[in-house]
């Protein structure tokens, strides 16, 4: 059984791809300033990705491999593009200069965003999982102009190493009729969550794609500690 939770983007990009024929032509291009022509109103996410390929951005991330970091680092690898990532020791300090404007993008989570964007301060653009919040259901998902991309934080429930399988089968079996509680449901939609529940497997399942995916991404873009 599990709570999974979404991340917010404060900001999204994706990549832009021009092909350009001539070994010349290609060593001369571009001879004068680049016009991108975004055709939908200023403001939407079409606009801001257009306007984020040539803007030097940077992150307000929480340390190397947390969830923010890695959802960077997953967006730049598939738009393309290259963003500056600031490291704070925790999201509060992150927060404060993102809402400063020490730096202009930060992923952070959607029931610590609402306060900031409920009071105007904070400006959500896009959210990191594949599909549209409850909570924030006029934001759109990266996924919509980014397809593919997927980067959720989610929560689990444990036990003790060595803890007898039936007792593990029932506290799945209580934990998941609690998850899917209509008031329970409810409330953690408001904060941004989606609780998906299962068996002791399905969960067991789940943990292991989700280890594998990032051990080989972390292996492939060399992110490293130190």
């Amino acid at each position: 059984m599990n709570s999974r939770r979404h991340a917010l983007g404060a900001i999204v990009v994706a990549a832009l791809a021009a092909a350009v024929s001539g070994t010349a032509f290609a060593q001369q291009y571009p001879d004068k300033p680049i016009k991108i022509v975004v055709p939908y109103p200023a403001g939407g996410t079409t606009d801001v990705l257009g306007r984020a390929i040539g803007a030097k951005l940077t992150h307000g991330s929480t340390g190397i491999g947390a969830s923010p970091h890695l959802s960077l680092e997953v967006l730049k690898m598939m738009a393309k593009v290259d963003i500056t990532d600031v490291r704070y020791k925790g999201s509060a300090p992150a927060m404060v200069d993102l809402l400063g404007g020490q730096v202009t993008m930060a992923f952070d989570g959607v029931a610590t965003s609402i306060p900031h964007i409920e009071a105007g301060k904070l400006r959500p653009l896009a959210v990191s999982s594949k599909d549209r919040v409850a909570a924030l259901p006029n934001v759109p998902s990266i996924s919509e102009s980014l397809p593919g991309y997927d980067v959720a934080a989610w929560y689990g429930f444990w036990a003790p190493a060595g803890t007898p399988a039936a007792i593990v089968q029932k506290l799945n079996r209580e934990v998941d009729t609690i998850l899917r509680l209509p008031d329970i449901q409810d409330r953690m939609a408001k904060a941004g969550a989606s609780l998906m529940g299962g068996s002791v497997e399905e969960f067991a399942a789940m943990h292991k794609r989700e280890f594998d995916r990032w051990v080989k991404f972390i292996k492939d873009t060399g992110i490293r500690t130190d």
